[in-house]
């Protein structure tokens, strides 16, 4: 599948877009400046609906009545990959995109989620295909009898195990404080 049959997706969805993440390292080119500046520990750039056509086009899709949401199935220790992505998920959530996440250790029937994947409108899956640094290879639309009823049980599954973004960090925080 090319690129902009996905994007032509991202664009043309007409209720919902839910993502599912089960990597613990991503390698995105976009994200180089930020990740430098995060492993350097400066602050990292701004990023807003203003500077993100991502954000901008989250915060449009949210301002015509869609849902937007994205599930990660995270493993802890967080990688510092993670770390880093739960400061970027924070302008995602404020232009509008739902966040959870949920913890592998914590709920053994996600050791086998190990696909990343899209699902448009409860009916459109689409395959996502990353090398094992992380690199994007492509997406794919699922193959003639595909059993998207199990992407649904699984998102289902993954959403009412998950927290959301506020409520994870927030434990985090307490756990650093010792409560």
């Amino acid at each position: 599948m090319q690129r902009d049959v996905l994007d032509h997706l991202w664009e043309t969805f007409k209720k919902s877009a839910f993502r599912m993440e089960t990597l613990q390292k991503y390698s995105v080119p976009q994200e180089d400046a930020a990740w430098q500046a995060f492993i350097e520990g400066r602050p990292l750039p701004p990023r807003s609906v203003d500077s993100s056509p991502w954000l901008r086009q989250v915060a449009a899709h949210r301002a015509a009545g869609k849902s937007i949401c994205r599930v990660h199935v995270i493993d802890e220790p967080l990688s510092p990959y993670i770390q880093f992505e739960l400061l970027g998920y924070q302008g995602n959530r404020d232009a509008g995109e739902d966040i959870y996440l949920v913890r592998r250790d914590a709920h053994p029937e996600f050791a086998t989620f190990t696909t990343d994947w899209w699902l448009f409108d409860d009916e459109v899956l689409i395959l996502m295909r990353y090398n094992e640094d992380g690199e994007y290879l492509g997406a794919e639309e699922a193959p003639a009898g595909t059993d998207i009823d199990e992407y649904r049980r699984r998102r289902d599954l993954a959403l009412h195990h998950a927290v959301s973004l506020d409520d994870y960090l927030m434990s985090r925080g307490r756990e650093r404080h010792g409560e």
